[in-house]
């Protein structure tokens, strides 16, 4: 769900969900302050789901975006030497969602 905005993110809402917490600066006027924040934990030792336990040892970003390419969610192509793969934002989160649900259970 990286990239997406933030009220898609609303969403994901699952007790599975891991969240982290970060001080950021935030300018308030002419002066800056610093606030914590609270984000999903998208560390690669943690994840913000318990990924393993739907997708085994494999990375749970590759799996996922396999998936969504075979539900139709995207396109693969070539650019230079380099396969890509190129996704539609609605229908990606709409399918994260969905994988997301099915698999951790959103309240």
């Amino acid at each position: 769900m990286l990239g997406t905005p933030s009220r898609n993110t609303a969403r994901c809402s699952s007790a599975a969900k891991r969240l982290a917490s970060h001080v950021v600066p935030v300018r308030d006027g002419s002066t800056v302050v610093w606030r914590e924040v609270r984000d999903h934990d998208t560390t690669t030792a943690r994840g913000a789901f318990p990924y393993k336990r739907a997708v085994g040892d494999h990375e749970p970003f590759q799996v996922i975006g396999q998936l969504a390419l075979e539900a139709g969610c995207g396109i693969t192509g070539q650019i230079g030497e380099a396969q890509c793969h190129l996704f539609a934002a609605r229908p990606l989160v709409d399918f994260i969602v969905h994988w997301l649900s099915a698999h951790f259970g959103f309240r």
